[in-house]
């Protein structure tokens, strides 16, 4: 088959292509982290590659079709008898692949195939198809080199894998271009097929390029990377900007279906497709170990059926909700007995710091139990209204502060104790404080706090009971109109459970069992949304499973509010800034309840976020080992948990010298170690090639040594642009050569003739005659040598030799 040089030509196109798609699939396999082996990705690769050359290749043949069709019937009766529906494994497989994070909990190692070959497939299938064209090969090389540089300059590692393919591919088009220039000027037709015998050259090439040892950034692209991000920048900014203006329908935030907006708390969407949006909206750092952080953004508290609203009465006037709240909490510590304040994390003082980027917005972003910010840019400070805190014009990039707030240990068994005791606390009978654990708290938990002493107001208690009857009015109400079944569930959900708290676990556990997607299906019209989610649909994503955890909630009477805002994970620091981005499909919603002498207490209903809100606290002896990285201006001293923010960790100059050395070391090993194998292959090779042609020359008559001669006469007349035409004879090439080369008086018309006596009168050549094409054949050869380089010659040599391998 592969005598056929077309069908050679037609194997080096399959085999770009199979490049191309390897490469394609490698580097969304590392960006994505689907973690696919590199030779499972290049077995999809070559699979798919095989089986369109062979396609193509018999596209002809009628049995081709049969067999393609016939695979069809086949693969649906593997499908039935395996018990296999496609329709529900798509819709899975769906919901995986907008949700996938990249985190180990959400990985399935068979969607992560399934969408490697894929890309693959379709990636191969359109290389294949723009190689056909040699137009369209170059330009995919010019694409190939700008991607690379983007990357580069982006400071996107792909790996030497790809680096070495996109090299393989660039040099041979540069090759295939070369050889079309070159004839070109000759005047001469260009072999499509002479790009075959220079494809391993090209490889070795590539394969030398990328085991030279290398630095993370070897190319740094200053300016350009400069410019680069100027123009991305602005061009977001632009974006942003005509996003608030041309979608902008209030003053706060509101989940969508893209990330945020300042669109209604409308729970319906037309699409209903939820679309992931990848732009950073903030970013932020802190002192936080590493556990995610829940920032509020908006809250809701009237539940119409159908959407989220907010009631804009007075809560309680010169009162700010978030300070009250965070007041409240820290009674509740007051109230604990010492030694179990001593022995056990109840909260841990946290610093963040936030910066808007691509976000246009009044709201203010802010953690639960926060007791104070600070604004870092030049900004006046907004406003807290009932429990959204706002400013007074839209803010974007550029904005900045300072946040303290207490992370609560929902996973402590005391802490959840103290949430359970709280079933009998009212600030009707409420116990004061104790004196001890308050002075312990200033002293160990409260003491970097820019507030005021908690205890220093007279009026504490009466405030918090008018503010928890405010509390149990506002955020009980449920409409009339819904349906009764959704309280007979939730009565049957919380039966046999006590406390408020445990009926809300019950509640949360219950939820977590629904399937989490992001194509649910919307009520009919005039239908509760809740409703149609827990008895029909069961399939929601965030906005759902909060809205039914609240609603669930006030039909057993306790007061819950809806919450919608960003989870911000410490992922993927940006070395520039050491800040964590925070992006549009970060946002989220959950549900919040009132437990009375505590304050607000957050739930997780969403299953795929269970594992993000409720981590379980390590030993506070134990805390210092486990230092996070924190900013300059962070507050020292000894706070609860074990904590201290500090400002990084120094590093061992000696030992970083000491290893990056080795490094190189090994790099420069490996490198030369590889040159010299692919160079000893290559010389072996070679010379097994030259031996073979030497043997063959000394074993063969006069006849056939004569016909070695002048086979390699016309490769020497071809470099020196006097090609054979398909058409043409030897006769004519004789005119066209005429006296150019003559050597002892011998010219190409004279050993043309001998040749032509050998070939067609089948005429014994004598020794003398051999002598004669021999001469002119070293006279060629000498130009040549005197002319070329060595290097050139050599490789042109090996060209030939291997064109003669087979003759």
């Amino acid at each position: 088959m592969f005598q056929d040089r077309d069908k050679l030509y037609q194997a080096y196109r399959t085999l770009l292509s199979m490049a191309l798609g390897w490469a394609l699939v490698l580097v969304i396999n590392k960006y994505f982290e689907l973690k696919v082996t590199v030779f499972l990705c290049a077995f999809f690769s070559f699979m798919t590659a095989l089986c369109i050359y062979l396609i193509d290749l018999n596209k002809k043949n009628t049995v081709t079709y049969l067999v393609i069709g016939g695979s069809i019937p086949i693969l649906a009766l593997l499908f039935w008898v395996r018990h296999f529906n496609p329709v529900l494994w798509a819709e899975e497989y769906g919901n995986w692949f907008v949700s996938y994070d990249g985190t180990k909990e959400l990985y399935q190692a068979r969607f992560s195939n399934f969408t490697i070959f894929i890309i693959g497939f379709v990636g191969i299938i359109l290389f294949f198809l723009l190689t056909r064209t040699q137009l369209l090969k170059i330009l995919l090389a010019i694409a190939v080199t700008v991607g690379l540089v983007i990357l580069s300059v982006n400071k996107i590692n792909i790996g030497k894998f790809v680096i070495g393919i996109c090299i393989f591919y660039i040099i041979s088009i540069l090759v295939e271009c070369y050889g079309i220039i070159y004839t070109r000027k000759a005047g001469k037709q260009e072999k499509k097929e002479s790009i075959l015998y220079l494809a391993p050259i090209c490889l070795l090439l590539a394969i030398l390029a990328v085991s030279m040892p290398s630095k993370e950034e070897p190319i740094q692209w200053k300016a350009v990377r400069h410019m680069y991000e100027n123009i991305q920048e602005q061009i977001e900014e632009w974006k942003t900007e005509l996003g608030y203006y041309f979608d902008n329908h209030g003053e706060e935030f509101f989940i969508s279906l893209t990330g945020y907006s300042e669109d209604s708390g409308n729970l319906r969407n037309e699409s209903s497709n939820l679309v992931k949006d990848e732009k950073v909206a903030m970013k932020f750092t802190g002192s936080t170990r590493n556990r995610a952080v829940y920032l509020i953004g908006s809250v809701s508290d009237i539940y119409t059926g159908d959407s989220w609203e907010k009631s804009r009465d007075d809560f309680l006037a010169e009162e700010q909700e978030y300070k009250l709240d965070y007041m409240e909490l820290s009674y509740a510590l007051a109230r604990q007995e010492l030694d179990d304040l001593e022995n056990n994390s109840y909260v841990e003082h946290v610093t963040l710091k936030l910066q808007y980027n691509y976000i246009k917005t009044k709201t203010f972003f802010y953690p639960l139990k926060t007791s104070w910010f600070n604004l870092l840019s030049d900004e006046r400070f907004p406003s807290a209204g009932p429990s959204n805190i706002i400013f007074d014009e839209p803010k974007g990039r550029g904005t900045s502060y300072e946040d303290i707030f207490y992370e609560m240990n929902l996973q402590g068994d005391a802490f959840i104790q103290m949430l359970r005791d709280a079933d009998s606390f009212s600030y009707e009978e409420a116990p004061s404080i104790k004196l001890d654990s308050y002075r312990w708290l200033e002293d160990n938990v409260l003491i970097h706090d820019n507030v005021n002493g908690f205890a220093q107001r007279w009026d504490y208690y009466e405030l918090l009971g008018d503010r928890a009857k405010l509390i149990k009015d506002k955020y009980s109400a449920l409409p009339e109109e819904l349906p009764a079944r959704v309280k007979k569930l939730a009565e049957k959900i919380t039966a046999g459970y006590d406390t408020d708290y445990d009926k809300l676990k019950a509640i949360e556990a219950y939820l977590q069992k629904y399937r989490y997607s992001f194509t649910p299906a919307n009520p009919p019209e005039g239908q509760d949304y809740v409703d149609y989610f827990l008895f029909e649909s069961k399939s929601g994503y965030c906005t759902s499973f909060a809205t039914a955890m609240a609603v669930l909630g006030r039909c057993i009477g306790i007061p819950m509010r809806y919450v919608e805002g960003f989870v911000a994970k410490y992922e993927f620091q940006d070395k520039e800034d050491n800040m964590y981005p925070i992006k549009n499909s970060q946002a989220h919603a959950w549900a919040e309840a009132y437990i009375e002498g505590v304050g607000w207490i957050p739930f997780e209903a969403t299953a795929n976020f269970s594992g993000v809100r409720y981590t379980t606290w390590v030993d506070p002896s134990k805390a210092s080992e486990q230092l996070g990285e924190a900013y300059p201006g962070h507050y020292e001293g000894n706070i609860q948990g074990g904590y201290v923010p500090f400002n990084g960790v120094p590093v061992d100059q000696e030992l970083e010298t000491k290893d990056t050395m080795n490094e190189i070391i090994a790099g420069i090993i490996v490198t030369i170690g590889t040159i010299l194998i692919m160079l000893m292959l290559f010389l072996t090779y070679y010379n097994v090639l030259r031996y073979r042609y030497r043997k063959a020359y000394d074993r063969a008559d006069t006849n056939q040594r004569l016909y070695l001669m002048f086979l390699k006469v016309l490769d020497l007349l071809k470099k020196e642009g006097y090609h054979l035409e398909e058409q043409e004879t030897i006769l004519m090439l004789a005119h066209r050569v005429k006296d150019r080369f003559h050597y002892e008086r011998i010219i190409f018309p004279d050993v043309a003739n001998i040749f032509m006596r050998y070939r067609y009168a089948q005429e014994t050549i004598t020794e003398e005659e051999l002598k004669r094409v021999v001469i002119y054949k070293e006279g060629l050869s000498l130009k040549r040598r005197e002319e070329q380089p060595g290097f050139k010659l050599w490789l042109e040599e090996f060209v030939f030799l291997m064109r003669m391998r087979n003759v």
